[in-house]
C-alpha cells in the first residue's frame, strides 16, 4: 500500500505529521482534538460536531472515513450475512458517519438508514449520496427517540464505542441494544488490544476494546456472541487489530 506524510493542524489548534494511506484517509489524531474533559453527552456531541465541521472544510474527509464502506463489514456481508439476514430486512447503522455502509446496504437489497449524533455529518452524509438522502438522519443513542426502540431486524456498529471515552461505552451499548427487535442481529467491529494493554496508557480516539470487554458490554444488555468474536489484524500499512462481533439477544433470560 502507498503512503506519504502530510502535516495538518489539530482540532485543538496544534499542529501533527501524520501517514495517510492510497485513499487519503488520515488517522483519527490527524484531524481531531483531545477528548480529555469530555465526559457527558453534550460535551461529546459538541466534539463531533466540531470534528465534522472542520472535515466540511477539508473537502468532506472526516479523519475516520475512507471513501467507502467499511471492509471488515463488507468481509461479512459476503461471507455471514447472507444466511442471518436478508435481503429486505430493516437495518440501521448508528454513527453513519459519511454514509457509505448504509449505501452499500442498500445496493445488497436492504431496506437500511443510518443516523449520527452530529448535525453537519448528517448533512455530508446526504452530499455524497444524494439519491439516499432520506435514509440519513439525526439522532443520539445517548437519547434514543422511541422511533427507533425495537424496530430492527440488524444494527449495525462500526466504530462508534470506541470512538467515546470509555466510561461511556455502558450507555452507547445500551442505546445499540434498544434498537433491536426481539430477534435482531447486532453486528459490532471495533478496534482491539490486549487484554495486557491497560486502557488508561491509551491516548484516545480511538480506545480500543479487548474481546472480553466487547462481549461483556452487550451480555449486560441480554445479547449474546452467535461465535467466539473475530480478533484479527487487517490489511492496514501497519496492520490495525481488529474484532468482529454478532450478537443476538438470549431468549433464555428473556
Amino acid at each position: 500500500m502507498t503512503t506519504n506524510t502530510t502535516t495538518t493542524t489539530t482540532l485543538d489548534g496544534g499542529q501533527s505529521s501524520t501517514t495517510h494511506d492510497a485513499e487519503g484517509a488520515a488517522p483519527v489524531g490527524a484531524l481531531v482534538g483531545s477528548q480529555i474533559g469530555i465526559d457527558c453527552p453534550e460535551a461529546l456531541a459538541d466534539w463531533f460536531e466540531r470534528v465534522y465541521a472542520q472535515a466540511q472544510e477539508h473537502a468532506g474527509r472526516a479523519p475516520w472515513c475512507h471513501g467507502g464502506s467499511n471492509p471488515s463489514f463488507i468481509a461479512w456481508l459476503n461471507a455471514e450475512a447472507p444466511s442471518i439476514i436478508r435481503p429486505g430486512a430493516r437495518v440501521v447503522v448508528a454513527a453513519c458517519g459519511l454514509g457509505h455502509d448504509v449505501a452499500e446496504l442498500v445496493r445488497r437489497g436492504y431496506d437500511a438508514v443510518g443516523f449520527d449524533l452530529a448535525p453537519t455529518c448528517v448533512e455530508l452524509a446526504k452530499k455524497e449520496h444524494p439519491e439516499l438522502a432520506e435514509r440519513f438522519f439525526q439522532a443520539d443513542l445517548l437519547d434514543l427517540p422511541a422511533r427507533l426502540r425495537g424496530r430492527y431486524d440488524l444494527v449495525v456498529e462500526i466504530h462508534t464505542i470506541q470512538s467515546a471515552p470509555p466510561s461511556m461505552r455502558p450507555a452507547l451499548v445500551q442505546g445499540l441494544c434498544g434498537m433491536l427487535h426481539r430477534h435482531g442481529v447486532l453486528i459490532a467491529i471495533a478496534r482491539g488490544r490486549d487484554v495486557s494493554e491497560p486502557i488508561e496508557s491509551i491516548v484516545g480516539p480511538p480506545h480500543p476494546l479487548t474481546a472480553g470487554e466487547l462481549e461483556s458490554l452487550f451480555a449486560a444488555e441480554g445479547l449474546t456472541p452467535t461465535r467466539a468474536i473475530d480478533d484479527f489484524f487487517d490489511d492496514n500499512d501497519p496492520p490495525a487489530r481488529r474484532l468482529r462481533g454478532v450478537f443476538t439477544v438470549d431468549h433464555n433470560d428473556a
